[in-house]
């Protein structure tokens, strides 16, 4: 019986490592078409974490919190480089299609059960028309402002 547990946790963790080590490549590749998007997803993590812990989420809900702040802008691979690359200010057409990420990011984990509650925590809740709800993944880039916390003193604001 010992035995079976002790497989039955070394295959549990595999799993786990293999979801994350997932996760990992999807942020990756989002970061190989953008440069500030490698460092920025690892900064929103840990502000979600920090955010997680502050607010008191139970320990339960945080791997979903943490894959869906890591990869909140996996669907910006479906956006052109033109736009995703584009030094300075976008145009609204541009920012338009650049929203589009969140729905683009919805649809490339759409499938995978591990990764429901992560595309859950990124899912937009903005109306087209209001533009004015947050998605709650979003609002951990305001947390640090706010609390006067830094996970780094190396990091930059998101």
């Amino acid at each position: 019986m010992l035995a079976m547990l002790r497989h039955s946790s070394g295959l549990s963790r595999r799993l786990l490592e293999a979801n994350l080590s997932l996760v990992r490549a999807l942020g990756n590749a989002v970061a190989k078409r953008d440069s500030d998007t490698d460092a920025h997803n690892y900064r929103v993590t840990l502000y979600a974490i920090a955010l997680a812990e502050a607010l008191g989420l139970p320990a339960t809900e945080i791997p979903d919190l943490v894959a869906g702040a890591f990869l909140h802008d996996v669907g910006k691979i479906g956006i052109p480089d033109q736009i995703v690359q584009k030094p300075g200010k976008l145009t609204r057409e541009e920012f338009l299609i650049m929203k589009t990420h969140v729905l683009l990011g919805l649809d490339i984990v759409a499938g995978n059960a591990w990764l429901e509650g992560a595309a859950r925590s990124f899912a937009t809740t903005t109306s087209v028309s209001t533009e004015r709800a947050i998605p709650t993944a979003s609002r951990v880039r305001l947390f640090p402002a706010t609390r006067g916390y830094s996970p780094s003193s190396t990091c930059s604001t998101p």
